[in-house]
């Protein structure tokens, strides 16, 4: 058995195929590791652009100035839904945050369910596979077909509100 064994390591062939193995994994070990270097910095994060459209003049405001200053992600506030959808399907945007007109009035009762919907453009590449994410953050979501022509697609979301309307 320790003939053969020193037969076999004796074998260019042998030593060839160990060196390429060990040099396969050396390569894709610096190769795979680089190419995630910086992925999740916040000044990448800062490339993706999310509108912000407010319908609720009551309480949408000041949720939409916290949405903005606490996002790790680019916003600005679009003034209308139809507006937000063109950027979006421009690929201005990639994502539009849009808070109804009578969430503030959902907020305060408690039995209510307060809805905010997004919109993402899935054809747009620099949302790839965001999507995902957001569904798996959400409670209950349904689709709803846009009528833009570029792919946008609408999620609508809502989460129950609990205790009193803060």
């Amino acid at each position: 058995m320790l003939h053969t064994l020193k037969a076999f390591w004796k074998r260019p062939t042998t030593i060839i195929g160990l060196v390429t193995a060990v040099m396969f994994q050396i390569i894709f070990a610096i190769v795979w590791m680089t190419a995630y270097d910086g992925a999740t910095e916040a000044d990448r994060l800062k490339q993706l652009k999310v509108g912000i459209v407010v319908s609720d003049q009551t309480a949408g405001r000041e949720i939409a100035d916290k949405l903005a200053k606490e996002l790790p992600v680019g916003t600005r506030l679009v003034a209308s839904g139809a507006e937000a959808e063109q950027l979006l399907n421009e690929r201005k945007l990639q994502m539009v945050i849009t808070i109804p007109g009578n969430f503030s009035d959902s907020l305060k009762e408690p039995q209510r369910a307060a809805v905010i919907r997004y919109s993402i453009n899935e054809s747009n590449p620099a949302a790839d596979g965001q999507s995902d994410e957001f569904d798996r953050r959400e409670d209950d979501c349904h689709s709803q077909q846009g009528s833009g022509r570029a792919g946008a697609q609408s999620r609508i979301c809502s989460r129950e509100s609990a205790g009193s309307g803060s």
